[in-house]
């Protein structure tokens, strides 16, 4: 009996470990990834991890039946008696639990696929913005400085002979409001940064939703529609979501405060614009795509952000023109004004080093796109597991009552009506199941696929049991009753 029950265990687990294999193999294959890679690796850990949980549930449920035999009378077990009908029970509530674990990990794995999903679609707009480049210019400020002291007066000079090279339209400038309370930093200082916002007539919480940008960013962060109603003549153009028009003050204050400052500009200077709530905006934060943990603080898209489109040629020429550079030069730039900047003596030796956000967020992309796919391979691998334990249930009564039901259709019985009387109420149980993790599943697209599959693999199932009793009906013709 013992051996019996390790050969069993030995061959559900053998075909379980070769249909995980299988399907990472296939993974592999399909997208030419290296045995070594990272993905490869995530791959192989997911499908480890659901051949452990079907493992822990093959085994516990071959050792509740043979408990039953060994403890049951050895009579009715040699009769198929009473102990089938408890191993068939055990068998279904199995089918049952597993199939509700089976939900719950789906679930999951979809919240996690919607959530790589997302990131990819944010990284989407970058295949417009492969031409533009980071760069990174040295300032004079951050070579010299005395006994501490940083002199920035020829930071200026620098950006200047740096910017003058560019058309407007050959970089992108788009930054967050710095007139805000940091995420890290103690509870005192959060106080006392917020107090001083205040004196200045600027709440934190609503100029941390301040996206200062150029013309040509908002073009390409989805608002061309924006774009016409800059002000050419404006200092700067504000678009306010309605949520924050009863702080249009707080936001022109922090556009003075980190811009305008001692200029002269007034802000009563500076157009705004209500627009509607809910307007999406690409942020080219490409330096949070670059994260391999998707990071919630550095989204590449957003909603319900107050766009400020500074008017360059005011900024530069302001008394606050020396932070304005420093910012800008944070930017992406066009390769045309690069090749002006590099036979440029003057200019070209402040520049490091030149680098493009677009092949490493492409990268990124791939690296998403793979652990998508990964994510339906594990998912798949659940899928086939939950059918191959139902092919198992089934056929193990059909094994046991082929002689039975042999019997039957021989004596003139009909052959449907004969297996749905032998299967019908097993059959309607785990509809019964289906239905409920159809309401359990959170995916409509999952919900159609489980209960579509399952569907599709018991009708199957039955077929081949039906070839199997007209097989067991020529046995017994034959005198041949071991089946």
């Amino acid at each position: 009996m013992k051996k019996t029950l390790a050969k069993s265990v030995a061959s559900d687990l053998f075909i379980m470990a070769v249909v995980s294999i299988v399907l990472w193999g296939v993974y592999v294959l399909f997208n030419q990834v290296a045995l070594s890679s990272l993905s490869s690796y995530a791959l192989l850990a997911t499908l480890g991890l659901n051949l452990v949980i079907l493992m822990r549930f093959v085994v516990l449920i071959n050792v509740v039946f043979f408990i039953i035999i060994k403890h049951d009378n050895l009579a009715k077990a040699l009769k198929k008696t009473d102990s089938n009908m408890k191993q068939n029970l055990v068998w279904m509530a199995g089918i049952l639990a597993s199939l509700a674990a089976l939900t719950l990990l789906m679930n999951q794995t979809v919240l996690n696929q919607k959530n790589l999903q997302q990131q990819l679609d944010s990284l989407k707009p970058w295949q417009k913005l492969r031409a533009y480049k980071a760069v990174n210019v040295t300032l004079p400020s951050i070579e010299d400085s005395n006994n501490g002291e940083i002199d920035a007066r020829a930071d200026t000079k620098v950006a200047r002979r740096f910017m003058d090279h560019f058309k407007d339209d050959e970089y992108i400038f788009s930054q967050d409001s710095t007139a805000k309370v940091p995420n890290m930093v103690s509870q005192e200082q959060a106080q006392f940064m917020t107090s001083q916002l205040k004196r200045e007539g600027i709440d934190s919480d609503v100029s941390k939703r301040i996206r200062y940008m150029n013309l040509n960013a908002l073009k390409l962060s989805g608002h061309r529609n924006l774009a016409g109603k800059v002000a050419n003549k404006k200092p700067a153009t504000v678009f306010l979501p309605e949520k924050f028009k009863d702080h249009k003050k707080s936001v022109l204050n922090a556009i003075y405060l980190e811009y305008y400052q001692n200029s002269g500009i007034k802000k009563s200077d500076f157009e705004v614009h209500i627009v509607k709530n809910n307007e999406k905006t690409f942020l080219f934060d490409y330096r949070g795509a670059e994260l391999y943990v998707y990071d919630h603080s550095r989204l590449q898209t957003d909603t319900n952000r107050i766009l400020v489109v500074i008017n360059m040629a005011y900024a530069f020429n302001s008394l606050g023109k020396d932070a304005t550079y420093s910012n800008v030069l944070n930017g992406l730039f066009k390769q045309p004004g690069l090749k002006k900047v590099a036979v440029d003596s003057s200019i070209n030796g402040q520049v490091e080093d030149i680098t493009s956000p677009y092949l490493s967020i492409q990268m990124q992309a791939n690296r998403l796109q793979k652990r998508i796919v990964a994510a339906y391979v594990s998912m798949a691998t659940l899928v086939i597991m939950q059918l191959f334990a139902i092919f198992q249930f089934l056929m193990n009564i059909a094994r046991k009552k082929a002689y039975t039901m042999g019997v039957k259709r021989l004596l003139g019985y009909n052959i449907d009506y004969v297996i749905l009387r032998e299967f019908g109420g097993y059959i309607l149980t785990i509809f019964a199941g289906l239905v409920v993790a159809w309401f359990m599943t959170s995916s409509m697209v999952l919900k159609n696929v489980v209960l579509g599959l399952n569907v599709m693999a018991i009708v199957i199932i039955i077929g081949y049991v039906r070839f199997y009793v007209k097989k067991a009906s020529v046995n017994v013709l034959k005198g041949d009753f071991e089946l």
